[in-house]
């Protein structure tokens, strides 16, 4: 859960989207 919150902050922040995908494998 926390990590929905990370990825949603970091969307906001620009991240890439390969970021987005790796923190979805950790989970």
């Amino acid at each position: 859960y926390g990590l929905s919150t990370k990825l949603a902050i970091q969307q906001i922040n620009g991240s890439s989207i390969y970021e987005y995908l790796w923190s979805w494998s950790i989970t």
